[in-house]
């Protein structure tokens, strides 16, 4: 969103608090050093909540830190890991500005075309399904 002083000043306020989930934690300092512009504690903190790691989601997450920290290759590893796992979120990842350092590399942009025919064949299936019906969503 851009808000990434709003997003400093959060993160060392809660860090300060007792975390009852160290796994939290972890992932709090990475992304602040971050943001911090801090990159071997970013890195160091991403790998110790990495080790592990099966959630796809967090690996996505994980991704697109380090392709704002000008890790490419290990963005682009966790980003295809994520999918494989069955997580990319395309419309995310179509406009996340700390994807952009990856945007010319072929390889992201075949993650991402295969995001996005996930996420179309997804919309799909949930429409044909009756989905808005069950949510109560109205067609307009």
């Amino acid at each position: 969103l851009g808000r990434e002083q709003e997003a400093r000043e959060l993160l060392h306020k809660k860090l300060q608090e007792e975390s009852p989930l160290p796994v939290i934690r972890c992932l709090g300092r990475a992304v602040l050093a971050a943001l911090e512009g801090r990159r071997e504690d970013a890195v160091h903190e991403s790998d110790a909540f990495l080790c592990g790691c099966r959630d796809p989601e967090s690996l996505y997450y994980f991704a697109r830190q380090f392709a704002f920290l000008g890790y490419e290759t290990r963005a682009l590893e966790l980003l295809a890991e994520a999918g494989k796992k069955g997580y990319i979120c395309f419309p995310a990842a179509a406009r996340d500005p700390w994807m952009d350092p990856l945007r010319s590399n072929s390889e992201f942009a075949d993650l991402l075309r295969a995001a996005e025919a996930r996420h179309r064949e997804a919309t799909d299936a949930f429409l044909s399904a009756g989905g808005r019906d069950v949510l109560g969503v109205r067609s307009t």
